[in-house]
């Protein structure tokens, strides 16, 4: 099985696959927006569900997409780490000068834990399903209104497109001369 990284493209024709870009963008959009106004254990439940139905329905491994966290374990570890220990609130488990373990603060972390990993695997699933140029076309297509301004809009696509081509051009090359341990893999 090739190695997954977050952001690569996986061609299928699931139907996660055949959505719309603009469609697939905004339902990404609003998940993530879900994610970060949700509050409660009940809202992460529901949203944990739906991405799991989603994950299904592209046809791709749980395992497989939790694999594109471990670039951010790193972020997610340090940020867990200072709201256990600087948490303040409830009941308090331990206490040495600045340092305070709350019943707050590891409840706290624990809602930042599954926010983290559900963002990042929204975000995976639309990269690993909607190649770059099709999720370039679609942000253009969403910001086409702001042509009126004279934004412009269609230089989106290069943006998106040559950082993506260059990284796939320096994975294949260095693939070909048997390199397989990248910055960022």
């Amino acid at each position: 099985m090739q190695q997954i990284v977050f952001g690569n493209y996986l061609p299928g024709n699931s139907l996660i696959h055949r959505l719309n870009p603009v469609t697939k963008i905004l339902a990404v959009l609003l998940l993530i927006t879900w994610t970060l106004v949700a509050n409660n254990w009940l809202n992460y439940g529901i949203l944990g569900c739906a991405l799991i139905v989603q994950i299904s329905a592209a046809r791709l491994s749980l395992s497989m997409m939790l694999h594109t966290i471990i670039p951010f374990l790193w972020l997610i570890g340090f940020t867990l780490l200072i709201q256990i220990l600087f948490g303040t609130g409830g009941t308090i488990y331990f206490h040495w000068g600045v340092v305070k373990i709350t019943s707050t603060g590891l409840v706290t972390a624990g809602l930042i834990l599954v926010r983290f990993t559900l963002i990042i695997m929204e975000a995976a699933l639309l990269t690993m399903t909607t190649s770059p140029n099709a999720i370039a076309a679609g942000i253009e297509r969403l910001l086409q209104p702001l042509k009126r301004l004279k934004v412009p809009v269609s230089t989106i696509d290069d943006d998106f497109n040559c950082p993506a081509l260059y990284s796939h051009a320096i994975d294949r090359t260095a693939n070909d001369y048997g390199c397989t341990t990248l910055p960022w893999h």
